[in-house]
């Protein structure tokens, strides 16, 4: 008798699971089942078995539907987040493509920069000789 309400507390339980609003009632009706069935349990009768059967069939029956309600929901909620997901993931694939772009851009003018710059410093490096060179043949001078 004693497994008997067991089997019937560990099924009352699995079907509880991800009903949250329903469990507190079922939880109600499973400490009742289980007070007629402990208050009978000197009677060795199947009434009690057929009795725990039929509440078991109930529950499933009650709760399945709402079951298969939050699945629904969860899984319009999991498709509404992957398209959310795949939006963003999206933009952010377009912002790296432009980033790219705008690094080869800088590359390709900082190449041409560098370039100029190297021209320009000859030039300065040509001005800088120039004046070194006037400036010893100005001290050569006033040594004399």
């Amino acid at each position: 008798m004693a497994s008997t309400a067991k089997q019937v507390k560990n099924a009352v339980r699995s079907l509880n699971v991800g009903v949250n609003g329903i469990s507190p009632i079922i939880q109600r009706f499973e400490i009742k089942l289980h007070h007629n069935y402990f208050a009978n349990s000197d009677c060795n009768c199947s009434s009690n078995r057929l009795m725990n059967a039929k509440f078991v069939a109930a529950v499933a029956a009650f709760q399945a539907p709402i079951i298969m309600m939050s699945q629904n929901r969860q899984n319009a909620r999991d498709k509404h987040e992957s398209v959310i997901d795949f939006a963003i993931n999206y933009k952010a694939e377009q912002e790296i493509e432009d980033m790219q772009n705008h690094l080869h851009r800088i590359e390709a003018n900082g190449v041409s920069n560098k370039e100029q710059f190297n021209d320009e410093l000859v030039q300065i490096k040509q001005v800088l000789t120039s004046i070194e060179a006037r400036l010893a043949a100005m001290q050569r001078n006033s040594e004399r």
